[in-house]
């Protein structure tokens, strides 16, 4: 399965739920590093100040619910 790296980000002043999706690449992290680094300079140029970067490895809508449900039935 090809893995998707997602950079998000929130803007200062706003709540960390308040996350937004900066950018989205699929396949390896290190052929998009150095586009995430300057992505993140750039948004931190406008306005964002707190990121987490996730990475998903191709698990369908069912598969990611299905464990987010398991995991609270514990």
């Amino acid at each position: 399965m090809e893995k998707e790296f997602v950079l998000y980000g929130v803007r200062k002043g706003n709540p960390d739920w308040q996350e937004e999706v900066i950018i989205a690449r699929k396949g390896e992290f290190e052929t998009y590093k150095i586009l995430f680094e300057n992505v993140k300079k750039w948004a931190e140029e406008n306005g964002f100040n707190r990121f987490r970067l996730a990475e998903y490895g191709g698990e369908t809508a069912e598969e990611v619910k299905n464990a987010f449900v398991k995991a609270l039935n514990i």
